[in-house]
C-alpha cells in the first residue's frame, strides 16, 4: 500500500520556484511574527526552554557537535528585522541586557522549531522523495540554530548569576 500525499501537480520548473519561494516566505514570516510574540512567553526557564541534565550545561553540544567550530558561521535573524535583537555577540554585561539576551535565545529557539513544522506542505506538490529532501533541508537549516540557542543559554545563565551576585554586593 502506497500513501500518496501529493495532490497538486506542477511543472518541474514551477515546483522548484515554488519550493524556493515557500521556504523564503516561511523563514521571513515566522521570523517577523516571532519578533512580535509577547515578551512574557520567554520569561522563565520552563517548557522547551528548560535545560536537560543530559545537555550538561551546554557541554553535550561541544562534545557531540563541536559547536564552537561552526557557531560563528550561523546567521543572526535579529539583524533581519528593524526591532530584532542581535545575538551574535554580547554587547555588554549589563544585567537587564543579559536577561533580554536570554529571553531572545528562547524566542529564537521557538521560531526555529516553528519553521520546521510547515515542511508537511511540501509533500502536497512534490514527489515523495523531494518532500524528504525538504525535511532534510528544514532540519539542516533550523537544528544548528536551535542547538546554538540551547548551547548558549546555560552559559549565559552563569554570566547572569555572576552579575546578579555582583549587583547584590553593591546593594
Amino acid at each position: 500500500m502506497v500513501i500518496k500525499m501529493r495532490i497538486f501537480y506542477f511543472s518541474t520548473a514551477t515546483t522548484i520556484i515554488l519550493n524556493i519561494f515557500l521556504w523564503f516566505i516561511i523563514h521571513m514570516t515566522f521570523g517577523f511574527f516571532g519578533n512580535k510574540f509577547p515578551k512574557k512567553w520567554f520569561e522563565g526557564n520552563r517548557g522547551i526552554y528548560k535545560s536537560f541534565s543530559w545537555e550538561d550545561e551546554g557541554r553535550f553540544y561541544e562534545r557531540v557537535f563541536k559547536i564552537k567550530r561552526w557557531k560563528k558561521y550561523l546567521p543572526d535573524g535579529g539583524d533581519f528585522f528593524s526591532n530584532g535583537f542581535a545575538k551574535k555577540h554580547l554587547k555588554t554585561r549589563n544585567y537587564e541586557y543579559l536577561i533580554t539576551f536570554l529571553e531572545e535565545t528562547r524566542r529564537a529557539e521557538l521560531v526555529h522549531w516553528l519553521q520546521i513544522i510547515p515542511v508537511i506542505i511540501f509533500f502536497l506538490f512534490n514527489l515523495w522523495w523531494v518532500g524528504l529532501i525538504m525535511v532534510i533541508y528544514a532540519l539542516a537549516v533550523n537544528l544548528p540554530c536551535i542547538i546554538a540557542q540551547r548551547y548558549n543559554r546555560p552559559r549565559l545563565q552563569k554570566i547572569i548569576d555572576r552579575e546578579k551576585c555582583e549587583l547584590e554586593k553593591v546593594i
